[in-house]
């Protein structure tokens, strides 16, 4: 599982997201710099949980 902190970023190498302290993912922009990386795969369903 991956523990992804407050103010952390995720990537899937296109879109890079931060999680909030609301504690959900908001995307911030484009591009792979980010704390974690992670398929896209990967982070679709990261993303689906949250809905």
């Amino acid at each position: 599982m991956l523990d992804i902190e407050v103010g952390e970023t995720i990537t899937d190498g296109f879109k890079t997201y931060v999680m909030g302290h609301d504690l959900n993912l908001h995307f911030v922009s484009y591009g792979n710099h980010a704390t974690h990386h992670v398929s896209e795969d990967a982070l679709k369903i990261i993303l689906k949980t949250q809905e």
